[in-house]
């Protein structure tokens, strides 16, 4: 929640991945349970007494747009990859299970952090993401999407991962 409430005061875009990374590597940044989601009409951007996370970062690497193998390779060896997809209203009102819609598809309009993958033995293959959307939405936060279809809302078309030191 950080990232999202703080990134405009120091001249972030609030978008652009690349600078979600150049901000954790100059700022750092809280875990979750140090800034957790802030109540309506709060203040923009907390101070926390916490000593942020500082992680060195040595560059930022995109994948090739819309591989999912690749995707998938990335994130089992190197860890969370930050995604863009396409939300739809469908997507909004997510509560549990794998997302899997056929109007999910478009321009690329949401940045998500891809954290795993599986397969559920009835809906099939799934990503494991990660949303900034607070505990309360999907599942505590997390939505399982569809992998390997058509309509999996553009998940792999544009995909980053910062190579730490």
């Amino acid at each position: 929640m950080e990232l999202i409430d703080c990134m405009g005061m120091f001249k972030f875009h609030r978008g652009s991945m690349v600078e979600v990374f150049l901000y954790v590597a100059t700022k750092g940044v809280s875990p979750d349970s140090a800034y957790p989601l802030r109540e309506k009409g709060s203040r923009f951007c907390r101070e926390t007494d916490r000593k942020p996370y500082q992680i060195g970062i040595r560059g930022v690497h995109r994948l090739t747009p819309n591989d999912e193998e690749n995707l998938k390779k990335a994130v089992a060896l190197i860890g969370p990859v930050a995604v863009k997809i396409h939300v739809n209203e469908n997507f909004l009102a997510y509560r549990s299970g794998v997302f899997y819609d056929r109007t999910c598809v478009g321009r690329v309009n949401h940045g998500v952090l891809v954290v795993g993958y599986g397969t559920d033995s009835v809906a099939g293959d799934f990503w494991i993401v990660k949303n900034s959307w607070g505990p309360y939405w999907g599942e505590n936060g997390y939505i399982r999407m569809a992998r390997n279809t058509v309509y999996d809302c553009g998940i792999a078309s544009v995909a980053f991962y910062a190579a730490i030191n």
